[in-house]
């Protein structure tokens, strides 16, 4: 994130709204942030974290590339590694998988965010 981010307050208030409302329900909370590239949308999904955090909100917090189903693959294992450290490396495929597990099975004290960032129209059938 850059240090230097400054304004957006509206489209901020307007993502933790989204996520405020529906995740009072207990209910898995998406939100897609759309639009041409460099327009700053990773670096508003990034602002937004980092503030979601620091306040509480979240206790964990991950973000990965799905540039390609194997950049998705090796995010969620490296996720899944920052969750459960081991000597054992398992492929990426299995490792993905129990990362996915992991965000499904989530006991209710454990808040999530996971920022899918650089999504590309050939990653989303792996999603």
């Amino acid at each position: 994130i850059t240090r230097h981010f400054v304004g957006r307050t509206d489209e901020l208030l307007q993502i933790q709204r989204v996520f405020s409302s529906l995740r009072e329900a207990n209910h898995p909370v998406r939100h897609a942030l759309f639009g041409a590239a460099g327009i700053g949308k990773s670096q508003l999904a990034l602002q937004y974290a980092e503030s979601a955090y620091a306040q509480g909100r979240y206790s964990h917090v991950f973000h990965i590339s799905s540039e390609s189903a194997d950049h998705i693959r090796e995010g969620l294992a490296h996720m899944l590694h920052l969750l459960q450290p081991s000597d054992y490396v398992c492929p990426p495929s299995v490792a993905a998988h129990e990362a996915r597990r992991w965000l499904e099975d989530a006991q209710p004290e454990i808040t999530w965010l996971l920022i899918v960032d650089d999504v590309v129209l050939d990653s989303v059938d792996y999603l």
